[in-house]
């Protein structure tokens, strides 16, 4: 399979993924528009709020929360196709997020505010499908740093160092291994001297 072919069926994975999350997010908050239901009294209850601020009801201004959404879903978008292609977790992660803020993005662009339905106790204010793909996506990303893909913290190896030598090439490793030969080979002579003795 030739480079590009490789490259549109990638696109294709990656947006279809991206669309069917968005997709999601739009459906839930249509089927719980308006409606006011007890799943765990005083703990877990759907509940239909219309927020005009940014995630978890902090409160920014409309326009410039449309920006940042739209530069942000972009963004992501952009950024996973620079991901090496064996890095899957990580290309989830990154269009999970990007989901999250698409899915807001059309609420926003739409009704000028976010429609947020889940209360639960354990967290100060209403929020939707698509703020949980930014919060586990988060959590997901701390986890694949820290524990699945440590390599991406980690600096790669140094090269050995060279040291400059006319007509030659000499490392620091080289060096040691002549010294420790040069110190061997003393050590024989010695050695044979004393047998000589």
């Amino acid at each position: 399979m030739t480079n590009s072919k490789k490259l549109v069926k990638r696109i294709c994975l990656y947006l279809s993924i991206f669309f069917g999350l968005v997709l999601i997010d739009l459906i839930s908050k249509e089927l719980t528009y308006g409606i006011d239901v007890v799943f765990i009294d005083g703990f877990l209850n759907f509940k239909s709020v219309m927020n005009d601020g940014a995630a978890f009801s902090m409160q920014i201004n409309i326009y410039v929360l449309i920006t940042i959404s739209t530069v942000a879903t972009l963004g992501l978008l952009a950024v996973v196709f620079f991901v090496p292609e064996d890095k899957k977790l990580l290309c989830f992660i990154i269009i999970l997020v990007a989901a999250g803020a698409g899915g807001n993005l059309v609420d926003r662009v739409v009704f000028h505010a976010v429609r947020d339905f889940i209360d639960c106790s354990a967290w100060f204010a209403n929020f939707n499908v698509a703020d949980c793909y930014v919060v586990v996506g988060a959590i997901m990303l701390v986890i694949d740093v820290l524990f699945i893909d440590k390599d991406l913290l980690e600096d790669k190896k140094k090269e050995p160092q060279t040291i400059n030598v006319p007509n030659s090439n000499f490392t620091i490793d080289n060096v040691k291994t002549v010294k420790d030969t040069n110190v061997e080979n003393e050590n024989h002579t010695e050695t044979d001297n004393k047998d000589n003795e």
